[in-house]
């Protein structure tokens, strides 16, 4: 693979939905989703996205649905890319995503991949691939989730790591009033 991956999340779900969040299907987008989910869209158009491989979960399949329709790309379902579920421990979840990371990378694409999954599942890769120097401890949003709803981190192959940015945040971001536990809202820095 010598094309940049973009790990994205899902965009903000529907609130107050009767159902478990990690059991299938979970929440569709919100309004504000669709929204974060379109601008997301075009961000991946203009790094020419060929190929969107999404968790079946109805917020993450509808959030790569805008980018696919937006790119004019596919969309593979991976069930390897789901919401950790009942009984599943932060290993199991980290052996199944790495498991799907693997093969995507070992595919051989043609050009940069979007994967759009979840909040965990995207942290666990992010810190397999991490060396020091992503720094993801800067970077804390809603739920310690390392990046923003639709948003996307960039990882660039690069001998013998991979080169890791958050390069998308969408303009609208729902904080909800939760605060880091240094006071501070999520998505801000941590000066170090």
């Amino acid at each position: 693979m010598n094309h940049a991956i973009y790990l994205a999340r899902h965009a903000s779900p529907q609130l107050g939905w009767a159902d478990p969040y990690n059991v299938m299907p979970g929440p569709p987008l919100s309004d504000l989703g669709r929204r974060q989910a379109g601008e997301l869209a075009g961000y991946l158009a203009g790094e020419s996205v060929t190929i969107v491989y999404a968790s079946p979960f109805a917020r993450a399949r509808e959030t790569a649905q805008q980018v696919a329709e937006r790119v004019g790309c596919p969309v593979v379902e991976s069930a390897g890319l789901r919401e950790g579920g009942p009984g599943e421990t932060i290993d199991d979840v980290r052996l199944r995503v790495l498991g799907v990371w693997r093969q995507i990378v070992e595919n051989g694409h043609e050009g940069p991949v979007a994967i759009v999954s979840h909040g965990t599942p995207v942290k666990v890769v992010l810190e397999s691939l991490d060396d020091g120097s992503a720094q993801l401890g800067r970077y804390l949003f809603d739920y310690g989730n390392p990046l923003p709803p639709g948003g996307a981190w960039r990882a660039v192959p690069r001998r013998p790591r991979w080169q890791l940015e958050l390069a998308f945040k969408p303009s609208e971001i729902l904080h909800a009033g939760h605060l880091r536990c240094d006071g501070r809202p999520f998505g801000a820095p941590i000066a170090r």
